[in-house]
């Protein structure tokens, strides 16, 4: 882990093991991104997409919560716009810094954050093995 601001930042292995508590997001960390750009980073991952998932993953073993989730392609856009306002742009104002996720059919975003890492996940296909049971 590295020190950023007195918040450890995790290295990239131990972000590939806390994703893995969400078996269908992205595995491969391909980018970090830093905070003032990751409202850009997500605005691509989602680009060509039909669903989005956000998740909290806290503890250790991690262990992931369904925040919130859109598998409606045509409310997709209002849908980014709200996970923007709710996680997205409180992370980068708190100077967080996030990693680029890369599956075959899918793009994340991993933000980690002492009250718990952000994951959205942004798939072409949803993942049958998953549930939108969120409110």
């Amino acid at each position: 882990m590295t020190q950023e601001e007195g918040f450890m930042m995790p290295d990239t292995a131990t972000i590939t093991a806390r994703v893995a508590a969400v078996p269908t997001a992205p595995q491969q960390v391909v980018r970090v991104i830093e905070a003032g750009r990751l409202q850009d980073f997500f605005d691509m991952a989602r680009i060509g997409m039909n669903s989005i998932l956000a998740y909290r993953i806290q503890g250790e073993p991690p262990v992931a919560e369904q925040l919130a989730c859109s598998l409606q392609a045509g409310a997709l856009d209002a849908f980014a716009d709200q996970v923007s306002k709710q996680f997205i742009v409180p992370l980068a104002q708190a100077g967080a810094t996030g990693y680029l996720l890369q599956g075959r059919t899918s793009a994340g975003l991993m933000v980690p954050d002492a009250t718990g890492d952000l994951l959205l996940v942004c798939s072409k296909d949803f993942p049958e093995s998953e549930d939108c049971h969120c409110g």
